[in-house]
């Protein structure tokens, strides 16, 4: 989920799916997997390929560890 992103109850967003910075998912959208939204409303602008789709996991799993480390260093 994009920073600053906002999703309203009900709204489903499928694996592997980008919702970029800012986009309002609305009450019950239902986001397919793979998939790019962007825009208040949140729509779909395209289906992701393979190889991004892929590559999501390996980003979110190096944000995870960077902001670990930024957090662990901002209590000391």
């Amino acid at each position: 989920i994009g920073m600053g992103a906002i999703v309203l109850d009900k709204a489903v967003i499928g694996d592997n799916s980008i919702v970029g910075a800012g986009a309002v998912v609305t009450k019950g959208t239902i986001v397919p997997p793979g998939s790019m939204v962007l825009g208040t409303p949140a729509k779909v602008v395209k289906e992701l390929d393979e190889k991004t789709r892929e590559g999501l996991a390996y980003w979110a799993q190096k944000y995870v560890k960077l902001a670990h480390a930024n957090r662990d260093k901002e209590a000391r």
